[in-house]
């Protein structure tokens, strides 16, 4: 936790808008997690390698070339007494020595019982996984604004969200659970403010990720579906406090055809809708910022014209005026 915090930016207008209140934390540490987890718990110490021993002789003498105090000296002489077991016991240098006794080894350990030759029980997968998802340095911001009107500040409260999901394609749960992570904190933030999400999410429209943000829930079948132990579940729950909806669903009836083309080194290359303007039900879309289709892009990107591998999302939004009371003021 002392380096790598993997970071986003926010910005906005001071002459229009007012924060309240900004929130930045490493999402992991959004929740008071247990001390221990029960993998922490239940994970088997490791035993330390043993130095290897010399096998008994009874016709070798322990040699010190040097003082066994210092590294180096006990490399020497440990080095010089395995040369002289081996001459003693090769049947060619056996004339150097009064007898030349073959090594005698110990048996071989007996075979494993059959209970102990069962393998280990598993540990809880999906505690593992949880245990993975919290060392992801990944940050998250959460502001709270109010739009300005003529220099003063009006009763339009809203909060915006953002993040950059962990890139853990190998690892569907853990994705489950920076997801929930998000929109839970998100909305904690927001208390019930009309609320935008938005981000590289890095995962795809017909993904069970893409289904939880927008439904709150995720399919008990899939292989994301993740069962928090009963030690965590009391902290934390998969479901999402509310559904979202996306922007550009909203305004064109489906997402952008890609918002990332890219190819890392000699793998293949990778097209696909990864960003998203995720909404609460109070906004109202005006009109988003047009993408173009995969099929009139030259890629991958970055080029000459496009500098990033993600294309640039954006989104018109109003949300009708509400009262509310106003953040208390904090040094």
């Amino acid at each position: 936790r002392n380096s790598g915090y993997m970071g986003v930016a926010m910005a906005w207008p001071t002459s229009h808008f007012k924060s309240e209140c900004v929130e930045i934390k490493r999402l992991s540490e959004t929740v008071d997690w247990p001390i221990q987890t029960p993998i922490q718990q239940n994970r088997p110490v490791r035993k330390k390698k043993q130095k290897r021993k010399l096998p008994a002789h009874p016709n070798v003498t322990r040699l010190t070339l040097a003082k066994e105090s210092t590294p180096m000296g006990a490399m020497i002489s440990s080095w010089f007494q395995w040369l002289w077991l081996w001459l003693h016991s090769s049947n060619h240098f056996g004339w150097l020595f009064e007898s030349s006794p073959s090594i005698v080894t110990a048996p071989p350990p007996p075979p494993p019982s059959p209970q102990t030759s069962k393998r280990a029980p598993k540990r809880g997968v999906d505690a593992e996984i949880l245990e993975v998802s919290l060392r992801r340095p990944n940050m998250v911001i959460v502001a709270n604004l109010l739009a300005l009107n003529n220099g003063g500040a009006s009763s339009t409260p809203f909060s915006v969200c953002t993040y950059h999901m962990p890139c853990l394609f190998w690892a569907p749960k853990a994705m489950t659970v920076h997801t929930s992570l998000l929109l839970q904190f998100a909305a904690c933030v927001a208390r019930g403010d009309p609320l935008v999400v938005c981000g590289d999410f890095n995962f795809v429209p017909d993904s069970p990720f893409y289904n939880l943000v927008k439904t709150t829930t995720i399919d008990p079948a899939s292989d994301a579906c993740v069962i928090p132990d009963p030690a965590i579940s009391g902290r934390w729950q998969v479901a999402t406090p509310r559904p979202m909806r996306s922007a550009y669903v909203e305004a064109q009836g489906v997402e952008p055809n890609f918002t990332n083309y890219a190819r890392v080194q000699n793998d293949p290359t990778f097209i696909e809708t990864l960003d998203y303007i995720f909404l609460s039900s109070d906004w109202i879309v005006k009109k988003v910022v047009p993408l173009p289709h995969r099929a009139n892009v030259s890629g991958p990107l970055p080029t000459e014209f496009e500098p990033s591998d993600h294309l640039l999302i954006g989104a018109t939004l109003k949300i009708p005026v509400s009262e509310r009371e106003p953040y208390p003021t904090t040094n």
